[in-house]
Parts: structure tokens; sequence; C-alpha cells
């Protein structure tokens, strides 16, 4: 009876320990998906999407067609999940150095 509830607790800890995972279904109407990219692409521009990178970060990669410069506003981009609006740039400045370090001179 003992060995039964050891063998008991240590389960539900070992189980208590698991990484949980979340999977979503995507869809769209103007991407094709290549190689498990979403891409979107015109005559002048190619974007792709990658929403399962490494450890869960999303990341885009954008590629210029045309001989002339592209100007991106990040300031007006988006990421929309379920009608959550995630800004691409946020507009803030961190600091390296959070503490100030005073000495009192006698």
């Amino acid at each position: 009876m003992r060995a039964i509830i050891i063998f008991i607790f240590l389960s539900l800890i070992l189980l208590g320990c698991s990484n949980r995972v979340q999977v979503y279904d995507t869809a769209a109407t103007n991407c094709k998906i290549t190689d498990g990219y979403w891409v979107y692409e015109s005559d002048t521009i190619k974007v792709t999407y990658e929403f399962w990178g490494n450890k869960g970060v999303m990341s885009i990669s954008i590629y210029n067609k045309i001989d002339r410069p592209i100007y991106i506003d990040w300031e007006n981009s988006s990421f929309i999940h379920n009608d959550k609006k995630l800004d691409y740039w946020v507009d803030e400045q961190l600091y390296p150095y959070s503490k100030f370090i005073t000495k009192t001179l006698n």
C-alpha cells in the first residue's frame, strides 16, 4: 500500500513538471504556405511569416524585388490574434544601467 502511495505521489510530481504546448490553426486568403512558412508575394515585395520559430518566436522576412527602397511604417504595423493587437514597434528606450551609484565624500 505504501509503495502505491509513493508511486502516485511521484507520478503527480513528474506530471506537474511537464511543459505545456499550445497549437494554433492559422488561415489567410492572400498567402500561400511554402516549406511551413506563410508567404505573401506581389510584383514588388515578398513577405515570409514564421509563426512557429525556435522557442515560439515569430519572425518576418521582407524581400524587396524592385530597385527602389521600400519604407515600412512599423509604428502602424501590428499582429492581431483573436482581436488582441500586438504592436511590432514599441516606442521605448531601455537603459542597461538601472541603478545609480552615489558616494558621499567626507
